[in-house]
């Protein structure tokens, strides 16, 4: 169905728009009158005039952001079958499974462990002790001698933002083959323990998760890519190219 419309101006000045072409009403205030369903006042056509006749338009539809970005996504949704692996790291204001989150890095991955995405979500700090969230004294020391910080200026999230994002990842890229790693099992611990505050199911299954130090015990001579930055998305980062270039070579 074709988006064919009408538009023509009255002796006023004002411009209408129609689905049908109108005719002129001389006898009215100088009016036109349409049979079609819709009129409506509308801006532009700066050289139209009452004396001419409806000009026929076609409109087509804008393209959005948000069309853009619903059609970035159901680009990634074709490509999820290349997703086999998930790396989560975390960076907290404590040592127990409900200590404050301040960072949460995830880097998907393929069968290659090659990168094909990568999120690093920063939590505001005006909500690390909300949500039941704990601080411990001997974590906070240890803040205060690092070079960085869990302070970010960059954009920043409250805890059911961080689940929120959590959630779209893993809707985006998660299947039932997918891989996920993280090094000890302290991270996913605290994450865990606060989607139970929000009485939500994690969105990994139990089966699907690997422990990066246990396959450091198993693997001799295991080959390191950095130091730790204690940035969440760096050390993920950090975490992925040590699996590609240890277990990749032992397969």
């Amino acid at each position: 169905m074709e988006n064919k419309y009408w538009v023509a101006r009255d002796l006023s000045g004002a411009l209408f728009l129609t689905d049908n072409k109108p005719k002129r009403c001389t006898y009215e205030y100088g009016m036109w009158i349409s049979k079609g369903e819709n009129m409506m006042q509308v801006d532009g056509f700066p050289n139209l005039t009452w004396k001419d006749e409806p000009l026929e338009v076609k409109l087509q539809p804008v393209i959005t952001d948000l069309d853009i970005k619903a059609q970035e996504y159901a680009n990634k949704i074709t490509d999820n079958e290349d997703a086999k692996n998930i790396i989560i790291d975390i960076e907290t204001l404590g040592r127990r499974n409900d200590a404050a989150i301040t960072q949460v890095g995830v880097v998907i991955a393929d069968k290659n462990f090659d990168t094909i995405d990568a999120c690093l979500i920063q939590i505001d700090p005006q909500s690390w002790n909300t949500c039941n969230r704990t601080f411990t004294g001997e974590t906070l020391l240890w803040w205060i001698n690092q070079k960085n910080t869990p302070i970010s200026e960059k954009a920043t999230h409250n805890y059911k933002d961080l689940i929120k994002q959590l959630n779209y990842i893993f809707k985006l890229y998660n299947t039932d083959d997918s891989i996920v790693w993280t090094k000890g099992t302290m991270d996913l611990f605290c994450i865990k323990d606060l989607y139970e505050f929000f009485n939500m199911e994690t969105p990994w299954k139990f089966w699907q998760l690997r422990d990066i130090r246990t396959a450091k015990e198993f693997i001799k001579d295991w080959k390191t890519a950095g130091d730790s930055t204690h940035n969440a998305l760096d050390d993920a980062i950090i975490q992925l190219t040590e699996l590609k270039i240890n277990i990749k070579t032992t397969k």
